[in-house]
Parts: C-alpha cells; sequence; structure tokens
C-alpha cells in the first residue's frame, strides 16, 4: 500500500496534550489519525458524537480541580472531630435515612 504526508497546522499544546494521549494508549498520533479515516470510510461518519459545547474541557477541568481544592482546603481546616462525635453524626445520617425510606 502507497503511502500519502498531510500536513496540517494545529495548536501545539493540543499537539502535545494528543500525542500524550494516545501514546498512553500505545499508539502514535498518526496511527490515531489512520484509525479515525478508516472508521469514517467503514461507518460513513464519524466514530463519536459531535456536540457543541459552551465550555471548551480545559475550562470545565479547571473548574472540576478549583471546586475540589476548595473542598480539600475546607476539610482540612476543620477541627479534629472525637469519636463520641463522629459516632453522633453517623447516627444521626442512619437516622436521617431511614426517616427518607418510611
Amino acid at each position: 500500500m502507497a503511502t500519502a504526508t498531510i500536513q496540517m497546522r494545529i495548536d501545539a499544546d493540543l499537539k502535545k496534550e494528543a500525542e500524550e494521549a494516545f501514546a498512553d494508549m500505545g499508539m502514535t498520533l498518526p496511527a490515531a489519525i489512520t484509525m479515525l479515516c478508516k472508521q469514517v470510510i467503514n461507518q460513513g461518519e464519524l466514530p463519536f458524537k459531535v456536540i457543541r459545547s459552551s465550555q471548551n474541557r480545559r475550562t470545565e477541568l479547571a473548574r472540576g480541580k478549583a471546586a475540589f481544592d476548595r473542598l480539600r482546603i475546607q476539610a482540612t481546616s476543620m477541627p479534629e472531630m472525637t469519636m463520641e462525635e463522629i459516632d453522633e453524626e453517623i447516627r444521626q445520617a442512619r437516622l436521617e435515612r431511614e426517616a427518607r425510606r418510611q
């Protein structure tokens, strides 16, 4: 089978992230592009759903990380509880759960 060269421009960070992601899957970026092309030819459509997103993935990940960091800081800044306080919290949670079941 003869090969052909494809030249394209892509954001440098996107290329680097894609190469790392595909490397984690055991393939190269050119191999992944080849697989994509073959799937489109075989299936007659993209092998994934294309949707319009109001926010890009990096923004969503950054927001999620920020929320996680806030919770981590909040959790580590709470005073330590005694075993009796922990037992009481568990007892209260069980009572609330039981009340919801009824």
